[in-house]
């Protein structure tokens, strides 16, 4: 993040390797396309996310980390004629009762571009790619007639991602950033294994946010 040369930081390329390694705390929006799970699931998570640099240059680096949410929870009930993962629900499941679960990793690859604000302030952009997995579930019943059943979701796919970062330094080694990323998520379609009605869910674009602290190893 920052590159030190006799205690002070300088934009100018070097040849000199700098490593630091860091945590953030992230908040995430989860949003599904129409129909297709956004009625089903928790919209929101939080997570954390760590992570280690390679700067090259003062302005060039690589960055790798591993970002993973916490399981979130949903319950509501269900009115026809909603859809439940791409299936209109009929009259003999008015009211149902759906239950839900979704949790979400992304481990990822990019290259940094540091840009200095001042000389305790950098703009950091990285553009790279995410290993996006993903596990939901959802039980629905019928209390009338106690008609029921379970469907999971599980899919791991490459995709582009971006991230765009303020960093200010705090002390000799310390560095706190902000940040706000972007995953190319809305090319995720998953279809259940079980065969049943309601098994098919499509994502959009994931974004998350979030603030985080370096510590500069050279």
């Amino acid at each position: 993040m920052f590159i030190i040369n006799n205690g002070h930081a300088n934009n100018n390329v070097t040849s000199r390797h700098a490593f630091y390694f860091g945590a953030d705390a992230i908040y995430s929006s989860i949003k599904f396309k129409n129909n297709y799970g956004n009625n089903m699931f928790s919209k929101d998570a939080k997570g954390v996310n760590v992570f280690i640099v390679a700067m090259f240059t003062n302005t060039i680096g690589m960055e790798i980390g591993y970002g993973i949410e916490q399981k979130q929870k949903k319950s509501r009930i269900i009115y026809s004629p909603e859809y439940i993962a791409g299936w209109s629900i009929t009259n003999i499941w008015n009211n149902a009762l759906l239950k839900s679960e979704i949790k979400q990793q992304y481990p990822y690859l990019g290259i940094v571009l540091n840009s200095k604000i001042s000389d305790k302030c950098y703009a950091s952009t990285l553009f790279g790619v995410s290993r996006y997995n993903i596990h939901a579930k959802y039980n629905m019943l019928e209390p009338r007639f106690l008609l029921g059943y379970t469907v999971t979701f599980s899919k791991t796919k490459i995709v582009p991602t971006a991230r765009f970062s303020i960093a200010y330094k705090l002390a000799n080694n310390f560095a706190i950033r902000t940040f706000a990323t972007w995953k190319h998520t809305s090319k995720v379609t998953i279809k259940s294994n079980d065969v049943v009605d309601g098994n098919l869910i499509k994502l959009k674009d994931l974004y998350n946010a979030g603030i985080g602290i370096s510590y500069d190893i050279i």
